[in-house]
This record gives structure tokens, sequence and C-alpha cells, in this order.
């Protein structure tokens, strides 16, 4: 049960990384909130991720930049950078 739930939290994540990258190029109200919703559930995530992980947080770091880079929502570029999520995500079920 813990598997599948799992496999159906990864199909999530790449479908919200799916999601924001098909809207950077237009230009359209919705996209922002789409933006701004798909940010804080990785946000979430990663503040989890660092809750969890052991007690030198800051290696957890040092091991995961591309989480911290891809919960920075200042410009087009650290949104693509999600894309390295689906990487992340990948090399988690291998």
């Amino acid at each position: 049960m813990q598997n599948k739930a799992r496999i159906f939290y990864d199909v999530f994540m790449i479908f919200l990384v799916m999601l924001t990258i098909l809207t950077l190029w237009v230009d359209h109200t919705v996209n922002s909130t789409i933006n701004v919703i798909v940010w804080l559930i990785f946000l979430i995530d990663y503040m989890i991720r660092i809750v969890l992980s052991p007690p030198r947080k800051w290696e957890f770091i040092k091991k995961n930049p591309f989480l911290l880079l891809a919960v920075i929502p200042f410009d087009q570029f650290f949104q693509v950078a999600r894309i390295v999520r689906l990487l992340y995500l990948f090399l988690r079920i291998v």
C-alpha cells in the first residue's frame, strides 16, 4: 500500500512539473495562479523533506541542491529547473 501511495505521489509531482512547464510561455492570469499553487506544493514537500531528514539538515541541502532550486519561484529559469525534479524522481525509482 505504501508503495502505491509513493508511486501516486511521484506521478502527481511529475504532472505538476509538466503543468508548470506547459504554462511558462503563455500569458494568461490562470498561469500565475497555477505557478503559485505548484510552487506552494513544492515548497511544502521540500520543507517536509528537511524536517524528516537526519539531524544534519545542511547535508540534506548539499546533497539535494536541485530540490532547492525547484522551490525558488523568482524567474522562468527557476521554474524550468523543476525539470530537475523529474530526474530526482526517476533516480529515486531506479
